[in-house]
């Protein structure tokens, strides 16, 4: 094994420790593992350094972690779709690109960003993973509502669901419906508000967070509403009315 082969594996190994060290810290149910192979749906192995798998509000998520420790080169943009195709091709992936030393280049830090996939440096991570359980919930542009959307601030800096909805939730049962909403209330600032889809995961998430008393959740009223005249009702739900719309 050379030299950088070997200082690979022991950055590798440190951030395996890390993540257990987190997992117990936190109370979670986790398995965090090191040169994981994970079957792809063409058929081939798709190797992993870390795979950190979890269980959080009852859902079982899996992570994958890339871990470069370079001396000298930065982090290229190639290197984050290489790593995307292996995320895709395994399904139901999240990733996180960790780095000790080397810089990510503008590219990089843009094209993660673009296909979701977290990136921080070695000094950053005890500051980040503080927040990663919910971080994995904030949906993306590829998240489709199962079955409702929702309407937030457009901030790529939201790294947890609290911030994400503030201290309301406001939930549509289509995308038609906060699509002109949006249009109706912030004709000229519409660039500043998002439409989200609200994956099973993060409705349950706010179903407990209204149940902590931590979120308030209101649904569009489609009957009472007059969508011509830009009149729109909402009713205050609670979580337990949410739960009705889980699959599972």
């Amino acid at each position: 094994m050379s030299e950088s082969q070997t200082k690979g594996r022991e950055f590798e190994i440190t951030i395996q420790k890390i993540y257990k060290m987190i997992a117990k810290n936190e109370r979670i149910n986790a398995s965090v593992t090191r040169d994981v192979k994970l079957k792809g749906r063409n058929g081939l192995d798709e190797q992993f350094d870390v795979v950190y798998e979890y269980e959080y509000f009852g859902n079982r998520y899996r992570v994958a972690i890339e871990c470069k420790n370079y001396e000298s080169k930065s982090i290229e943009k190639a290197q984050m779709y290489v790593f995307e195709k292996k995320i895709k091709n395994v399904g139901k992936l999240n990733g996180i690109f960790i780095s000790k030393n080397a810089k990510f280049q503008s590219g990089a830090q843009t094209a993660a960003n673009d296909i979701g996939v977290k990136i921080i440096g070695l000094d950053d991570l005890d500051g980040y993973i503080s927040g990663i359980n919910e971080e994995f919930l904030i949906p993306n542009s590829e998240t489709i509502g199962e079955p409702f959307w929702s309407i937030v601030a457009n901030d790529k800096h939201v790294n947890s669901v609290e911030k994400l909805f503030g201290k309301t939730v406001f939930l549509f049962e289509s995308k038609y419906f906060a699509e002109k909403y949006v249009e109706s209330l912030f004709p000229y600032t519409s660039e500043n508000i998002k439409i989200i889809g609200v994956s099973q995961e993060l409705l349950k998430l706010v179903k407990s967070m209204n149940d902590d008393d931590r979120i308030d959740i209101k649904m569009f009223d489609v009957i009472n509403s007059d969508l011509i005249k830009s009149d729109f009702c909402f009713k205050n739900i609670k979580g337990e009315n949410v739960s009705v719309y889980f699959w599972e």
